[in-house]
């Protein structure tokens, strides 16, 4: 999967060394790869990025803003938790190939 999401900071809040952002969607997009090392595709590496956008295209989506939000907590240690909600819409520009994804 490749997004690219836009989001807008809604709160922060530091406590006994945690301090934790939350993030409102404001729109953005999304889509969905198949990918087959079997068909000559490359293994996504996070550190380069590379391999994350070279399968079959299965699927557009706009991604509705104030429908989702992420939420991110640092901890005194330096470690980090995120979590995130999103809401995917189908609209005229979006497309899904239902040999891949049904419903």
């Amino acid at each position: 999967m490749v997004a690219r999401i836009t989001e807008a900071v809604t709160s922060v809040t530091t406590n006994n060394g945690m301090t934790t952002v939350t993030f409102e969607t404001t729109g953005g997009n999304a889509s969905i790869l198949y990918d087959s090392a079997g068909a000559g595709g490359v293994r996504s590496v996070t550190s380069t990025g590379v391999g994350f956008d070279d399968g079959t295209l299965v699927g557009t989506f706009d991604i509705a803003a104030g429908a989702g939000f992420s939420t991110f907590t640092t901890f005194a240690n330096g470690t980090g938790l995120g979590a995130t909600q999103y809401d995917f819409t189908i609209s005229g520009a979006s497309s899904v190939d239902a040999d891949y994804i049904w419903g």
